[in-house]
């Protein structure tokens, strides 16, 4: 076996072939990630056509169309049409309302929102198959992908469901509108829409990305009969049970699963595109369009189908693609097959012992090894990407950065240059079997801990375990070290791990890299990769000790090499910058200000003279938003107005209502309360969240977009011993109109930077008051 013979024993001939057999399976792995070809739209009508779906995206995503715009009302027209050419009667929901999605720490959204709604009656329902996609954008983006994918997916789905044999179940097509607010329109479905009551089980489609093979999941891992119906309706089916980081589906899911059965599904590769710009028609790619269809439309026609009455909540599963196909087995085996590992593990490990193959200097080597090599690359990593930003040679985007996959692919490369140094190195103090060994009890032991902490995500170690720890203890029963059938078949048991793990990787260095944690993520997966492939190290490595790390060392220069040279601005490319007019009522003082590091080309005709940076406190932001900051000229402005309707005290309680009014008619209000602890809220009579965003600051607020033009009510509970500031602050879309200032357009290598819900080319008034109860007698 290769572990034990000698380097001379291994031929240059054996080394190549197991190079190219991993790398063969590599490639293999994330040739599943490509999205299928696109279906033409002259394909039979009950087919999935991407090339139908774009024609009606071409409509929907020419521009953006935030939430209370004129292009979404073009947006809600279009959709309300499409849905009549299909035959259906669609209505329209519109309200006021909060989401209560607690996700983030705030601010909380609110706003004035408008669903689109139809039904497409069942022959014999047994219950309500939900589906839905929002049809909003953000201010700066078409939104091409998010959503317009969705969107366009759902009327296509629809157009195929119905040219089909008439469905047994009742299916629900909703278009939400408001989820850039924080998923508004789901909630207003939930909370007040009448069909919200019938609904069986939900599908979410929400796209992160402008390319990528789409994904479909089960949310909250409640309802896990959803994964054997994705396993049976979904080709080549891209999902598993991962539970290594918290679970976050889309926002419209968020609401959803609470109470529903939901499965998510969407893409998200090429990031940078991700709310901005450039998340338009010319770089979105039909062919993930094609898959998030393929998906769709059978899953919608297997629950269609199925008898809604019978669906039951099992035991939780752990499941994982392999090869095209879902694996699904009950959690309660995780434990039984954790224990034939361990026990096949301490075979072997008494076995080499007899055997004198192993020692405990050298097994504690091995020990050191693999923990070295993670530190090592990790650290490696972390250093240069940090380096790397402090350079200004990442071009960042709103999401990503246009050069993050050229360096993640440069550090999975630095990471095998690494790691393999460090094996060459050791191998000189260790045999090989004491360097296999302590690689297998190390993923032994981060087996026992994802048992623990993360059971989903245990097969990540357990199938690549149990198939390479037979072969390696046989060889030690047989005592052949150079057995081929031996070293074949360890050579083809590799293919688990190297099969699972590329397809982790892949995810982190080709459709989603950026923050620091995902490139040293993508660091530590590559070395636990490597340690189970411990014995095909020590063949690659045998004869050219340094040509693997050499090699990848060279490589790895050569990626961040290119991304450096590449960390440009240009066209297809463009900086995110941002800037706002800022106005303090109170004081009467203007502002230019921006959410960027340093002015650009751009905002330096406005951030000009004494520019400082500071920090507002309007956006509900825990310490306030950190902005550049320079004198602007005076504009009037009329300031919100907060007037207090009612203030009274009920118990240990003070009840304050509130109206707040933009006078400008403004876009959005924003509401800030400091020195408060909120016990209730509403708005309208409707339910607010009122936890704290920021306990040591006591600060709680909301943002409520397109509000009514007589004002927003808002009843809050708070202590008795509470004095809170209020601070309200509306804001409007465009520049004020300064004599004098000639504003340049941005160029083609600059665009607007998204904020939440939206920033650039704003005018904002604020207005502080303070709240404090009158003790006066009276």
């Amino acid at each position: 076996m290769p572990m034990s013979a000698s380097a001379s024993s291994i031929s240059f001939k054996e080394t190549l072939l197991t190079f190219i057999f991993i790398l063969s399976l590599a490639i293999i792995a994330v040739s599943y990630l490509v999205p299928p070809a696109v279906v033409p739209a002259s394909a039979p009508a009950t087919d999935f056509s991407a090339d139908r779906a774009i024609e009606h995206l071409k409509v929907i995503a020419r521009e953006p169309h935030p939430t209370g715009s004129i292009a979404n009302a073009r947006a809600r027209d279009y959709l309300v049409e499409q849905l009549k050419h299909e035959g259906l009667e669609p209505q329209i929901q519109r309200t006021g309302v909060a989401s209560l999605m607690d996700v983030f720490p705030g601010p909380y959204g609110a706003g004035t929102v408008e669903n689109i709604l139809a039904r497409l009656k069942g022959s014999n329902s047994t219950g309500v198959v939900l589906l839905v996609a929002h049809y909003d954008s953000v201010a700066p983006a078409p939104g091409a992908t998010d959503d317009g994918s969705g969107v366009v997916t759902l009327l296509e789905t629809l157009r195929a469901l119905r040219s089909g044999t008439p469905l047994r179940n009742d299916v629900v097509v909703v278009f939400t509108d408001g989820e850039e607010l924080g998923t508004v329109g789901v909630q207003a479905f939930v909370d007040e829409h009448p069909w919200a009551k019938e609904i069986s089980v939900a599908l979410n489609l929400d796209a992160g990305g402008s390319c990528g093979l789409a994904s479909i999941s089960e949310t909250k891992r409640l309802h896990e009969w959803l994964v054997r119906e994705i396993a049976k309706a979904v080709p080549h089916p891209l999902t598993a049970s991962l539970d290594l980081f918290p679970r976050f589906a889309g926002l419209d899911s968020t609401e959803l699963d609470s109470a529903i059965p939901t499965l998510e599904g969407g893409y998200s590769g090429c990031q940078t595109a991700y709310h901005t710009r450039m998340d338009n028609l010319q770089n979105l790619d039909p062919r993930s369009i094609q898959g998030e269809g393929n998906y769709t439309l059978a899953v919608a026609r297997d629950l269609a189908d199925l008898d809604l009455k019978r669906t039951r909540v099992e035991h939780r599963l752990v499941y994982f693609a392999f090869f095209g196909r879902l694996i699904i087995y009950p959690m309660t085996w995780v434990l039984p097959l954790m224990i034939i590992t361990l026990a096949l593990f301490f075979g072997v490990l008494l076995l080499a012992f007899r055997r004198g193959r192993l020692s405990g200097r050298g097994l504690g080597l091995s020990l050191l090894l693999w923990p070295a090599a993670a530190v090592t690359a990790s650290g490696a990593v972390a250093f240069l990407w940090w380096v790397l930003q402090a350079l200004h040679l990442v071009n960042s985007s709103f999401e990503s950065a246009y050069n993050a996959q050229t360096y993640a692919l440069g550090f999975l490369a630095l990471t095998i240059a690494a790691t393999s140094s460090l094996y060459v190195t050791f191998r000189r103090k260790a045999s090989a079997t004491e360097l296999t060994t302590g690689a297998f009890l190390l993923c032994t032991a981060l087996l026992v801990l994802t048992y623990f902490f993360a059971p989903g995500a245990s097969f990540l170690l357990m199938w690549p375990l149990l198939f390479a720890l037979p072969p390696l203890g046989l060889g030690f029963v047989l005592d052949r070290p150079d057995s081929n059938s031996l070293k074949i078949a360890l050579l083809i048991c590799a293919g688990v791990p190297v099969f699972l793990f590329t397809l982790l990787i892949a995810v982190f260095a080709i459709l989603e890299p950026g923050p620091m944690q995902t490139m040293v993520s993508l660091t530590v997966f590559t070395v636990v990769l490597l340690a189970l492939l411990a014995p095909q190290l020590e063949v690659m490595t045998a004869r050219r000790k340094w040509l693997l790390p050499g090699a990848c060392a060279v490589l790895s220069l050569s990626f961040i090499s290119f991304g450096a040279l590449h960390s440009g601005y240009d066209a297809l490319h463009p900086r995110p910058d941002s800037l706002a007019y800022w106005l303090n009522a109170d004081t009467g003082k203007s502002s230019w200000i921006s959410l960027d590091e340093r002015p650009d080309g751009w905002t330096s005709q406005f951030l000009t003279g004494s520019i400082e940076r500071d920090k507002i406190d309007i956006f509900v932001t825990p310490g306030g938003e950190s902005v550049l900051k320079t004198d602007a000229p005076p504009v009037k402005l009329p300031a919100p107005e907060i007037v207090t309707l009612d203030d009274s005290v009920s118990g240990n309680e003070r009840i304050l209502r509130l109206r707040l009014t933009s006078l400008r008619h403004a876009d959005v209000l924003w509401v800030a309360l400091e020195k408060v602890t909120v016990l209730r809220a509403t708005i309208g009579g409707k339910k607010l969240l009122s936890k704290t965003v920021e306990p040591n600051d006591r600060l709680w607020g909301f943002y409520y977009a397109v509000p009514p033009p007589d004002g927003i009510e808002l009843d809050i509970a708070v202590g008795l011993a509470d004095a809170p500031r209020l601070t309200l602050t509306d804001q409007t879309n465009g520049l004020p109109d300064i004599p004098g200032l000639h504003i340049k357009p941005r160029t083609e290598d600059q665009m607007p930077l998204h904020y939440y819900p939206a920033f650039d080319s704003t005018i904002l008034v604020s207005h502080s008051t303070s709240l404090a109860r009158d003790k006066s007698p009276r």
